[in-house]
Formats: C-alpha cells, sequence, structure tokens
C-alpha cells in the first residue's frame, strides 16, 4: 500500500492486522536527487526550489503555485483532518498549522503553541500528531547521552514540504523568500526534508538527530550511522563559506569519542569544498553526501 498525507485514513479503513501480508511506502514530495533526474531543476537558485516546493504536480503542470498551494490546504483541512478530528473548527485548525509554520526549523514547546493557537495544550498534541500521521511535519529528537549537561531535551518541528510553508507564511515569489526572516530555518527545513526522502525512498539505515545545550551551542543535524558514529551537519544559506562554520562541531567532536572524524556543512553554493577543519556540501547535492556516508 502506498500513503502519503492519506496515511491515517488508511489505517481507519483496515480491520485486519494484515501483519506479514502486506508492505507499506510512504511517498513524500519529490527528492532534489529526483528533480535533477527528471531534469527540473535546470540552472534553478534555491530560493526558487524551496518556493515551488516539491509536489510533482507543480512541475507537471502550468498551475499557479499559491492556488495550488492554497487548493492543497483547503482539501487537507476540510477532507482529511475533519475524517479524524470529527468536531475540529476549520478556522482554529488554520490557524494552528499557520502557527507550526512559523515554529517550522524550532523547538516544539506545546505551551506556547497553544497559547497562541488559543487552544489547550492537549489539544495542541493531538493536532500536531495528525500533521505527523499525514507526513505533512515530521518531528527530530534531540541527541544527549551526557545527562550531566544542560542539553536541549525538547524536539524539533520540521515541514515536509518547503512550498506547503511558503504558502502558509504568505510567501508569494522567491524574491520575497530571498529577504524574508525565516529564511534560514526554511533552508534548514529543506535539508531535513531531503534527509528523510533518502530514508523513506532508498531504505536509509541512518537515523537524525540535532543536538543544543542551553544558551550556548548547537548542531543543526546529527546523523547516526552507528552507535559509534555520528556525523555532524550544519546548515549556512550563504553561497559562500567560512571555515569557522566549523568550529562548534569541532568542539563537539572533541568532546564526544562517537564523532565522526569529518564534519559538513550543507551550503547555498554550488561547489564542494574541503577545509582542514571539514567539507562544505552543495545543497543540490545532499544525496551525493549521504551515499558516500552510506559506504
Amino acid at each position: 500500500m502506498l500513503t502519503g498525507s492519506h496515511n491515517f485514513l488508511m489505517y481507519e479503513k483496515i480491520t485486519q492486522s494484515l501483519a506479514g501480508r502486506i508492505a507499506m511506502v510512504s511517498l513524500l514530495p519529490l527528492s532534489i536527487h529526483e528533480m535533477a533526474k527528471a531534469k527540473l531543476l535546470h540552472q534553478s537558485l534555491l530560493d526558487e526550489v524551496i518556493y515551488k516546493g516539491f509536489f510533482p504536480y507543480v512541475y507537471q503542470h502550468s498551475v499557479s503555485i499559491d492556488e495550488f498551494y492554497n487548493q492543497y490546504i483547503l482539501t487537507y483541512i476540510e477532507r482529511d483532518v475533519r475524517q479524524v478530528l470529527n468536531s475540529v473548527d476549520i478556522l482554529d485548525f488554520q490557524r494552528f498549522i499557520r502557527l507550526c509554520a512559523i515554529r517550522t526549523g524550532n523547538e516544539v514547546n506545546y505551551s506556547d503553541l497553544a497559547n497562541d493557537a488559543k487552544i489547550s495544550p492537549n489539544t495542541a498534541k493531538a493536532w500536531l500528531s495528525v500533521l505527523v500521521a499525514s507526513n505533512i511535519v515530521a518531528i527530530l529528537p534531540p541527541y544527549f547521552r551526557n545527562l550531566g549537561k544542560r542539553l536541549i531535551k525538547r524536539p524539533r518541528l520540521y515541514f515536509l514540504d518547503t512550498g506547503l510553508i511558503c504558502s502558509l507564511l504568505n510567501i508569494r515569489n522567491a524574491q520575497d523568500l530571498a529577504l524574508h526572516p525565516l529564511r534560514g530555518a526554511l533552508i534548514e527545513t529543506f535539508v531535513m526534508g531531503e534527509l528523510l526522502k533518502n530514508k523513506f525512498n532508498f531504505g536509509s539505515p541512518f537515523d537524525y538527530y540535532f543536538w543544543g545545550e542551553q544558551q550556548r551551542m548547537e548542531i543543526d543535524f546529527l546523523i547516526e550511522k552507528s552507535l559509534n558514529d555520528l556525523i555532524p551537519v550544519e546548515v549556512q544559506a550563504s553561497t559562500t563559506v567560512m571555515p569557522s562554520v566549523f568550529n562548534t562541531m569541532n568542539d563537539w567532536q572533541t568532546e564526544h569519542p562517537e564523532a565522526h572524524k569529518t564534519a559538513y556543512v550543507v551550503y547555498g553554493g554550488d561547489q564542494e569544498l574541503t577545509f582542514k577543519n571539514g567539507t562544505a556540501v552543495p545543497w543540490a547535492r545532499i544525496k551525493e553526501l549521504l551515499d558516500m556516508l552510506n559506504k
């Protein structure tokens, strides 16, 4: 069975366990690798790709990007969500999902989210679980082994399609995105989406985390190749990289024996750059990086 945003609806309709008799495959939007193979990237810039998002229909037809995502949101909420949350108020849920979009790439604080959405924390948890179950958002857990340090313990929230976030944030074109205060979070969200697509599409054995110390340092992603091999990855929106961007990751590598010997930065440029203390990988070559790490 192939599932997408109808994931939870499919579960409702299955009355038997079917254990050992079916395989379930979750289909996420297009990956950069798939778009490159289909010659959909051409000379596209990162902001343009993030604004358009990764739904095949956007590239298959000459459609208004705004209209496509507006209709997607309406049909998702009015049809899919209401079948699961029978008493949900459409306007309340629309406000909730927009508040989640603002928080992409940030820690989940149910109390703050509930307060801004004017709902209870339990309702916020229930509604967010629906977004997760329908593959609209994903939750990235924190990594911590040293319980003596004041490490961040809350998970982070990421949307799985950047075009959907741009629509929710009223970003109308790539030029608006280039100047938007959440551009960095959107590029980080794009990278998170590519990591998960690689896991879903190719059965990647990697697990993903983030790491942070309260009011001090953080690392965007830790790719767990094994318990004793964790690869630190930072995301940088600019088209250039300075060696200092590796400093936090290098400090973390020094303190953690399970750290991978090389640190990586995924950035907005188009050339792979090698430094003494790490490697910078272009945004369009994330799969190549993961393939190399998987060897």
